[in-house]
């Protein structure tokens, strides 16, 4: 809770606050409204283009994202760090896809060969429960357990 004292509203006190207002309604120049027309590329959120930009590279097939993007931007667009910087996060995950998708390959490519080659053999159950690995991991396997109430060893 303030201590202050909240002002009266006096008429004096609404016109002046009305006065400012009047004052602060946007840039009246030329030059002015062109500056804060490019306000919103400062996160590029609400630029038409950067939307247009963002979807075209999402949609883009696999490998063409600087063609796609050479597309949809003029050269003085493509100067713009906002959307050099969203073109170099496009490029760098379709880099990330096209590795991950390679590795894959190399996986599933070496599973086969095991599989043809039959060293991939699945181990086979045991018998004993002492031998379980879900036994050892629950501790009952081979250690002994003390009785708390008798104090004797098992």
């Amino acid at each position: 809770m303030s201590l202050r004292k909240s002002p009266t509203r006096t008429p004096a006190f609404l016109e002046a606050i009305h006065r400012n207002a009047q004052k602060s309604t946007g840039p009246w120049t030329v030059r002015g409204k062109a500056q804060s027309c490019l306000n919103r590329l400062k996160t590029g959120e609400r630029s038409r283009v950067f939307r247009q930009l963002r979807d075209g590279l999402l949609d883009a097939p696999p490998g063409a994202v600087q063609a796609t993007a050479r597309a949809l931007l003029s050269r003085e667009q493509a100067l713009h760090p906002v959307f050099d910087e969203l073109v170099g996060l496009a490029r760098w995950a379709e880099g990330r896809v096209v590795s991950r998708e390679r590795h894959y390959r190399e996986l599933v490519a070496a599973k086969q060969k095991e599989w043809v080659t039959g060293e991939n053999v699945p181990p086979q159950p045991t018998d004993s429960k002492s031998e379980s690995p879900i036994t050892w991991a629950r501790g009952e396997g081979k250690t002994k357990k003390k009785d708390v109430r008798n104090r004797r060893w098992k």
